[in-house]
């Protein structure tokens, strides 16, 4: 540290606890990072939630059923159990305990399609009718039951394989989302959804 930087001053108790108040009654709910950001760096906290408004709060491209569909899917990937918030919202959007487990089923098999292409290219030849894809699609659309809208279906998953970096599930996906005529709009980004994951 330069001898003429000094850091900011951490906020008194009574400041950090109505500033942590005053989020939790706008979201509804706090995470472990707003206490430390909060404490720790004031102006980053401010910088972080301005951020995080404009790319996973504010309406824009999905409806609120299809944004906490895709959200619950990424959920699954991330194996964020404090995620809750989301779920809630999910009810509050009109979401089922049905439509739920559906996309946990879903966004859990997101590996199959790996698995797949790894018995084709590993087995073509005592497989010779295996296509990766549509038995991926089929087993897709036997978990999802007619639960959930195609589309909404289609950008959850879209989401959660690219949530797990699974390069060739989302060439799969956004194979079908074109030929569902999902809009560029709705698939750039998913509302950010898919980059970032709180």
């Amino acid at each position: 540290m330069s001898a003429g930087h000094h850091p900011p001053a951490l906020p008194d108790p009574a400041t950090l606890r109505a500033r942590l108040e005053a989020l939790r009654a706008r979201r509804g709910f706090l995470l472990a990072h707003h206490g430390a950001l909060a404490a720790g760096a004031p102006e980053l906290h401010e910088a972080y939630l301005r951020m995080y408004e404009a790319l996973a709060v504010r309406p824009r491209h999905l409806d609120p059923l299809t944004r906490e569909t895709v959200w619950l899917a990424i959920l699954v990937i991330a194996r964020e159990g404090v995620g809750t918030h989301h779920l809630e919202l999910f009810r509050d959007a009109g979401g089922t305990g049905a439509q739920a487990e559906a996309v946990i089923a879903m966004a859990a098999f997101a590996g199959g399609h790996d698995a797949l292409v790894f018995a084709r290219d590993s087995w073509g030849a005592l497989l010779p009718d295996l296509d990766p894809d549509a038995a991926y699609g089929r087993g897709l659309d036997a978990l999802c039951g007619g639960l959930l809208s195609p589309e909404a279906a289609e950008l959850a998953m879209l989401a959660a394989q690219a949530s797990r970096h699974g390069a060739a599930g989302v060439a799969f996906h956004l194979r079908r989302a074109y030929a569902l005529g999902i809009a560029e709009e709705r698939l750039v980004g998913l509302d950010g959804e898919m980059l970032d994951s709180y």
